[in-house]
């Protein structure tokens, strides 16, 4: 009996140890077959926090491509016509009185066509010609001033010293752009 007893132990043993094998092989697989998912889910992770940098960027130069269109179309929104017609309104707002304005050279660039303008004008005071100049600067159609050359004219209006005005006289280089298409 004590040999039926330590087969049957044996037996029960041997059916341990296969089982504890078994379960030692499966938990190595799981180990591997988990380590590998770390790595793919890693690398996704890499990819996906690289993609998005790319669709921020992207997002970025399609918001700057807008806005290039949008100064495009406004700063193309002009002829010469128009060009000095605001000049002219910006002269009537400031009590500057255009004498004359000539069209000059015309300057072709690859992206842009510069227009040059020469203005011969009259005003009362040197603070009506820095109001003039700081509202072309500042005008949407993009008035860029190339020079400036003003004195004291020798005209006077009224009788004697109390009723004199004095008259400044200026000249005025002036360009403007237009994007080409």
């Amino acid at each position: 009996m004590n040999l039926n007893i330590n087969l049957k132990d044996l037996r029960a043993d041997k059916d341990t140890l296969i089982n504890a094998g078994i379960f030692l092989i499966a938990l190595f697989i799981s180990i591997n077959i988990y380590k590998s998912g770390a790595a793919n889910i890693k690398s996704l992770q890499g990819k996906k926090a690289e993609e998005l940098s790319k669709n921020a960027l992207l997002d970025e130069i399609i918001k700057t491509g807008k806005m290039l269109d949008s100064c495009k179309t406004s700063i193309n929104k002009k002829g010469i016509s128009s060009v000095i017609n605001t000049i002219g309104n910006l002269a009537n707002k400031n009590e500057v009185n255009i004498i004359s304005i000539m069209p000059s050279a015309k300057g072709e660039f690859s992206v842009y066509t510069r227009y040059h303008f020469n203005l011969s004008c009259e005003v009362n005071s040197y603070h009506l010609i820095g109001k003039f100049i700081g509202d072309l600067e500042s005008h949407p159609d993009a008035f860029f001033i190339n020079a400036l050359n003003f004195r004291q004219a020798s005209k006077r209006e009224g009788l004697g010293q109390s009723g004199a005005k004095e008259i400044f006289t200026f000249e005025l280089a002036l360009s403007t752009i237009m994007i080409k298409d």
